[in-house]
């Protein structure tokens, strides 16, 4: 279907290589099959299975291996992968490929994602339970749905999944 967007743009989540608000929807794009909204980041899948993200990146919520935040929509995560379906909550997000793995990145503080993340820092290391800032994948397996939870105070998150037991 057609993508469409509108509303405050501060972070430049609408899409349109801008920071102006736009209190009526304005087509940003053809040919897309899932959208998902959170706080001021935007997350689209097209046809072609590609994941797209733009607007606010402090915690690398949008999964391009930076921190810079996008005000145009632009083709994120791994390159090479197919996705099925994306979820969000404020810093943190989450996408099912097309073979059923999950992914996570963005603040992954108290939700128990790891991550060999030498974008975000400079440095080689692992992190656990930090800012990830490429998809992640979880262990376990195949899943169905994600459910993210927001961690801004740092205490335990609250994220669940569906997972298909095989």
């Amino acid at each position: 279907g057609t993508l469409w967007t509108w509303g405050l743009n501060g972070s430049g989540q609408l899409g349109f290589n801008d920071t102006v608000n736009r209190s009526s929807p304005v087509l940003l794009g053809t040919s897309f099959k899932q959208l998902y909204a959170s706080l001021d980041t935007s997350y689209a899948i097209d046809n072609y299975t590609n994941l797209w993200a733009w607007g606010n990146n402090s915690y690398g919520q949008l999964g391009f291996g930076t921190a810079t935040s996008r005000e145009a929509i632009s083709t994120a995560g791994v390159y090479g992968k197919t996705w099925k379906s994306v979820y969000a909550n404020e810093h943190i997000s989450g996408a099912i490929d097309t073979s059923n793995k999950g992914f996570t990145w963005g603040n992954t503080k108290g939700v128990g994602a790891q991550a060999f993340d030498p974008a975000f820092d400079g440095a080689s290391s692992l992190i656990y339970g930090s800012y990830v800032t490429l998809p992640t994948p979880l262990p376990w397996g195949t899943w169905t749905k994600l459910a993210l939870g927001g961690n801004d105070t740092e205490q335990t998150g609250l994220s669940a999944g569906l997972h298909t037991d095989t």
